[in-house]
């Protein structure tokens, strides 16, 4: 994680504070080991790996109990899933033949420019994310499986990408302050959203951090 991107983060839990670091292991300007602090409600979000762990409160672990509520249910079983699928994910053909179709398509509509920064919202094992990296000035990769981002993570330090930080978060509640990026894109995850309302949070909240329109 790179310390610059901590200026466009805020608290994911109701408070929406600002952050503070705390560095224990940085390496060639990237934070690999620390935390992160709200200054309001008192939360630590480690740095584990490189990768920042921003989980707002009720899905801070996947286990599901009687006490939550069915939304929440829902949202911690397609995290569990996703992360037991992670280590096979890129091995399904089918997604290869769709991305001869879908990534030109999708760049074509994205019209990236090398001065953007952009969020990916539900990056998964960094499928579009390496695709995305070379054609954009910085990343915000964000996705709720653990998993999936460590194996994304792999790849980027194999290709040797510098430009992409990493978040475990949630799409309906982004750890980000708004009006902050200039593109946003989400491939093939508002399916996974569990619920209607869910998936409207998701729409709203990738409008929420885009700069305003003049």
């Amino acid at each position: 994680m790179r310390q610059e991107t901590l200026k466009l983060l805020r608290c994911p839990n109701i408070c929406t504070n600002a952050l503070e670091l705390e560095t224990l292991d940085a390496q060639k300007g990237r934070i690999i080991t620390g935390f992160i602090h709200c200054v309001g409600c008192s939360s630590r979000f480690p740095i584990e790996e490189g990768i920042l762990r921003m989980m707002p409160k009720h899905l801070h672990d996947q286990q599901v109990t009687p006490a939550h509520d069915e939304a929440t249910r829902k949202q911690k079983m397609e995290m569990a899933a996703r992360d037991n699928e992670a280590d096979d994910y890129d091995k399904m053909k089918n997604l290869r033949l769709f991305g001869k179709v879908e990534i030109p398509y999708t760049l074509k509509q994205m019209k990236l420019r090398p001065n953007h920064v952009l969020l990916e919202a539900g990056c998964g094992t960094g499928r579009m994310t390496r695709i995305f990296a070379p054609k954009c000035k910085s990343i915000i990769a964000v996705d709720f499986s653990i998993e999936s981002l460590r194996r994304c993570q792999r790849k980027l330090e194999r290709d040797g990408t510098k430009n992409v930080d990493l978040i475990q978060a949630d799409n309906c509640a982004l750890p980000i302050l708004s009006e902050v990026f200039d593109v946003a894109v989400s491939c093939g995850v508002l399916e996974h959203v569990p619920t209607h309302n869910g998936r409207a949070m998701m729409v709203s909240e990738m409008a929420r951090i885009l700069f305003s329109l003049p």
